[in-house]
């Protein structure tokens, strides 16, 4: 290993160690992840407690909107994934910001299936942003009638949560 490369597993055992008071610190060393260093990632987390799994997905969601230069986009695609409802919804409102079509596509796959309804009126919240890009021209017009098409299903959806409609009916109206 190079001085430039993380040892990811010893960071992540860092974190189990650390009181919260110190975590920032090591938190913020997760930022930019290569695709070796998110699988480490998404293999190590599986192994924390459901509490510590929670406490940390909202400290890198705040981490995340306190400093542009942290980048924490692949851990919250990760952390969609994560059995607990608090880790996916922190995980969604960590992504408000990220542009890639893998990403819309895996917050479109939450806003439709996720069983927790927390979970997919964040989901929509989140996308408000997707839809304010994509009014600005920052998207092409498929990928903004995918994304508009996909809120108002939920929008005029009778079989969900009156939360998850009008949180998508908000982000459909950017």
């Amino acid at each position: 290993m190079t001085d430039n490369e993380r040892d990811i597993t010893a960071l992540l055992e860092r974190l189990g160690d650390e009181t919260a008071a110190h975590r920032l610190g090591t938190l913020a060393q997760f930022s930019d992840l290569d695709p070796d260093e998110t699988e480490t990632f998404r293999a190590e987390w599986a192994f924390f407690d459901p509490a510590l799994r929670r406490e940390l997905a909202q400290a890198l969601q705040e981490l995340a909107e306190a400093s542009a230069e942290l980048d924490f986009r692949a851990i919250f695609v990760a952390l969609t994934e994560d059995d607990e409802p608090v880790v996916r919804m922190a995980a969604a409102r960590g992504l408000i910001e990220d542009t890639r079509r893998s990403t819309l596509s895996r917050l479109l796959t939450l806003l439709a299936d996720d069983p927790d309804d927390s979970v997919r009126a964040a989901v929509a919240s989140t996308l408000g942003a997707w839809t304010l890009s994509a009014a600005q021209g920052d998207y092409d017009e498929a990928m903004e009638q995918r994304l508009a098409k996909a809120l108002l299903a939920v929008a005029h959806d009778p079989a969900a949560g009156a939360e998850i409609r009008r949180r998508a009916l908000e982000a459909v109206a950017y």
